[in-house]
């Protein structure tokens, strides 16, 4: 089976909400590669197209919904307070604009 990411759980803190988030763009991005590698088309076809539809919709559609949580709400309440958290968050930013061509060809 190729897509088994599952439904989430509710979190118990942000910081756990944040981690899943992260290990769901994990997730997502090692199905991306093994659809787009030789052994990922071993599977069904509807299951290559399943998966392969799962990606493109959590690319499209969560992750850019992730950044902006981390963009317009978690960046503002942390900047300002410590230079190493703010030398974190312009480096997000930086990640995030590097990601932005990628994800809006998947839209």
């Amino acid at each position: 089976m190729l897509l088994g990411i599952g439904k989430k759980a509710p979190s118990a803190d942000l910081i756990s909400a944040l981690s899943e988030c992260h290990e769901r763009i994990r997730s997502f991005g090692a199905l991306a590669c093994k659809l787009a590698s030789p052994s990922g088309m071993e599977a069904e076809p509807e299951q290559v197209a399943e998966a392969a539809e799962a990606v493109r919709r959590y690319f499209a559609v969560a992750l850019p919904l992730h950044v902006a949580d981390e963009e317009q709400t978690l960046a503002p309440l942390l900047g300002g307070r410590d230079a190493a958290v703010d030398a974190a968050l312009a480096q997000m930013a930086r990640e995030h604009a590097e990601h932005e061509p990628g994800v809006a060809a998947l839209g």
